[in-house]
């Protein structure tokens, strides 16, 4: 690969505050991290499709699995990954979207509101009654993901996916 100019990143499920947990057992992360040019740390799903209603990656949470990830690998070879969409809970059971379609369909709900989550630093709508919640990611709860690339002095970020992201988040980011 070198040979032609390309690069090796492997995404990795990323240990949490317990340190490896079931889904990061999968991969031998000190040994990728010795391989590969770059590490993707799939830092979302915090809460999932078919989980409790929550924040898709929590600041707090980034922090936690940064703290439990980071000390297998060079954080100078390591990306964090972020989620540009949201997911709502309700009837979809946290069912994954994009920001413009989640924001849209939770605020059509009559009476639901923009909510805050202070330990996640991240935004959440809620119907009136509590049967809908919808997190999603905004510019301000993603420029305070990318501030941990300083932090911890990562190599940059990933993100899953584009085209669903709020289209304020390309403005964190230099021409």
């Amino acid at each position: 690969m070198h040979a032609r100019g390309a690069k090796l990143i492997v995404d990795v499920v990323p240990h949490d505050f317990a340190g490896v947990n079931a889904y990061s057992a999968a991969y031998d992360i000190a040994a990728i991290g010795k391989v590969a040019d770059y590490v993707d740390l799939m830092a979302y799903d915090q809460h999932g499709d078919g989980g409790t209603p929550g924040p898709v990656a929590g600041l707090d949470w980034d922090n936690a699995i940064l703290q439990a990830t980071l000390p297998d690998l060079n954080p100078a070879r390591v990306l964090l990954g972020v989620p540009l969409y949201g997911r709502a809970w309700g009837s979809s059971f946290g069912g994954a979207a994009a920001y413009s379609n989640v924001l849209y369909n939770a605020l059509t709900v009559p009476g639901a509101h923009v909510d805050y989550d202070f330990g996640a630093q991240t935004p959440f709508i809620v119907s009136p009654n509590g049967s809908l919640i919808t997190y999603f990611d905004d510019a301000d709860s993603l420029a305070r993901k990318v501030a941990l690339v300083h932090k911890y002095g990562l190599a940059g970020i990933a993100a899953w996916r584009l085209g669903f992201e709020d289209p304020g988040f390309w403005s964190l980011f230099r021409a």
